[in-house]
């Protein structure tokens, strides 16, 4: 995800405005300059989880959408 976030930095800083979600705020000194970091589960997150254009994840679910995406019996 870093090697994501420092490519379109570098192609153009001022097109994206990027933000990591974290879990655990001790990642958020991993994260270049130029991106914004938000903690998971906060009203912040989900605020830009439903206006972000695309979303980069490295993990198959998140806690907040979980409970949407599994099927119900």
């Amino acid at each position: 995800m870093k090697a994501i976030v420092q490519k379109l930095l570098e192609q153009d800083s001022e097109k994206y405005d990027i933000v990591c979600c974290f879990s655990n705020e001790n990642f958020f000194s991993d994260v270049p300059a130029g991106a914004r970091c938000i903690r998971y589960n906060s009203p912040n997150a989900e605020f830009e989880f439903a206006t972000a254009k695309i979303w980069f994840m490295n993990d198959t679910t998140t806690q907040i959408f979980h409970k949407g995406i599994t099927k119900r019996e």
